[in-house]
């Protein structure tokens, strides 16, 4: 699982080596996420809410604002399944709505640029490059 700060597309060798070294400019000190509710994207992908990330996802923002666009409204989530085929979907929903997620806090001491491949079973992700933030 991860949680996307922001999505970056398609990038060559060269964009990657800018992108890695403006991610190193950030100063932001380690900090903690909260989750506590379950929803649903296209009634195909599963997520957790993230709060207290929008941080983070501003300060990269900002360092990649000369590459790409900024996100327009961001929302932290952790995707945690991904649905290939539902028959009721309207059942699913409520199913869904039903179930009640403690609140669980985690505590984020870094993040990474991340490298996804997309095979028939899925992505597979890797880290490019691990950025620590500060205590």
């Amino acid at each position: 699982m991860h949680l996307t700060l922001k999505f970056l597309g398609w990038i060559d060798k060269d964009l990657a080596t800018k992108i890695k070294k403006l991610l190193e400019e950030i100063r932001f000190k380690q900090f903690e996420i909260e989750m506590d509710s379950i929803g649903v994207f296209s009634d195909r992908i599963i997520w957790l809410s993230a709060k207290n990330c929008e941080g983070l996802q501003r300060e990269v923002d900002e360092k990649l604002q000369d590459l790409f666009e900024k996100e327009n409204r961001f929302m932290g989530h952790l995707t945690i399944a991904r649905i290939k085929q539902i028959d009721d979907k309207k059942e699913f929903r409520s199913r869904i709505k039903e179930i009640k997620i403690p609140k669980m806090k985690f505590e984020v001491k870094d993040f990474n640029l991340k490298e996804s491949k997309l095979t028939r079973n899925g992505p597979i992700y890797s880290n490019l490059r691990v950025y620590d933030l500060e205590i």
